[in-house]
């Protein structure tokens, strides 16, 4: 039975600290929030050539991945080295004009019905300041989440944008499913090539 998704849960984001055509490296994955949902948007261009009044032929571009994630917070440890923004020496988050969020990737799990998982990885990306929403409490409590969107790219590395293996596929290396969060997917480290 193929399964359906059912749940998000387990997002964690790794630094990207160098990705050039010699060198990919990666900090390890941290935390980033409890997960309420995520959309993630590929943005795909095709264009038809016409030719002879017809279609002749069609090519088509990946652009850049849009992402969105609702969170139940996002605590400032988080704040700090996800979106760049500096604590001072009294731990107050101070938000400057030059804030240069760092390259990051950002793996989740997403339970299936039938027990497996749906692991994936976005492999370079950015994130931006999220808005600040607050309500007041009125006669019951209102739980206040937190959504925060990112745009992720195509690393110059090996040109790899997404990871993502259902843990049920055939011919799934187990170990890489065990592995998942331990570092940012390789394939030449799970494979020995």
């Amino acid at each position: 039975m193929a399964g359906t998704i059912v749940g998000l849960k387990n997002v964690r984001f790794a630094l990207l600290t160098a990705d050039t055509e010699e060198t990919l490296t990666y900090g390890a994955p941290e935390i980033l929030a409890p997960a309420i949902s995520a959309t993630i948007t590929t943005n795909v261009t095709t264009e038809t050539q016409y030719a002879d009044d017809r279609a002749l032929e069609t090519a088509t571009a990946i652009g850049a991945t849009e992402v969105e994630f609702e969170l139940s917070d996002l605590p400032s440890a988080v704040v700090n080295k996800l979106l760049g923004v500096r604590k001072n020496a009294d731990g107050v988050l101070e938000y400057d004009s030059n804030i240069q969020a760092p390259y990051v990737a950002i793996m989740f799990e997403a339970q299936k019905s039938n027990g497996s998982k749906r692991l994936t990885v976005l492999a370079k990306g950015t994130f931006s300041i999220p808005e600040d929403a607050y309500e007041t409490k009125g006669d019951g409590v209102s739980f206040q989440s937190k959504s925060i969107t990112g745009t992720f790219v195509a690393r110059t590395h090996d040109n790899v944008f997404k990871y993502q293996v259902d843990s049920d596929d055939e011919g799934v290396n187990a170990t890489v499913i065990d592995n998942w969060f331990n570092a940012v997917y390789d394939p030449a480290a799970s494979t020995g090539v």
